[in-house]
């Protein structure tokens, strides 16, 4: 009876120190848990920030993009290549519809076609202009144009 004493006294002391192995791994696995974690979070941060500056470096070159549109057609119009100006603007305005410059862009295809003697022509661009931005300074413009013509 005494040696299976000493036999569970010493498979209990074994269980014991079992155990403490165990909770201490369980602990350095925590840890190291704990440890990914916040490196996952730290590359998901610097992820989420190369996305943003992609996007804007889209933006930017969305923006540069129709900067260089309404440049040249702007540059033909005023060198009075107006067929070359109408498209270009027609460009400007198809690829960038909500930009800023679009019923200027209007307005010069109409006069463009005023100086080719395309009244007619002129006076679509000019109701696109008016109904489509009817309160802009340009619309006013056109207005006068129309009745001119």
């Amino acid at each position: 009876m005494d040696e299976l004493l000493e036999e569970l006294k010493s498979a209990n002391s074994n269980t014991n120190r079992d155990i403490e192995r165990i909770e201490n791994n369980q602990m350095l696995l925590a840890e190291e848990i704990e440890s990914m974690q916040k490196k996952n979070i730290k590359i998901g941060k610097k992820l989420e920030d190369a996305a943003n500056k992609n996007e804007g470096d889209k933006e930017n070159q969305k923006a540069s993009s129709a900067n260089d549109i309404y440049s040249k057609a702007d540059t033909s119009y005023k060198n009075r290549n107006y067929e070359d100006a109408i498209l270009q603007f027609q460009q400007l305005i198809d690829a960038y519809p909500q930009d800023w410059r679009v019923p200027n862009a209007y307005l010069k295809q109409g006069n463009a076609l005023i100086s080719l003697g395309r009244k007619k022509e002129a006076g679509f661009f000019f109701k696109t202009l008016i109904d489509k931005y009817p309160e802009s300074p340009e619309a006013n413009i056109a207005r006068q144009k129309l009745k001119a013509i």
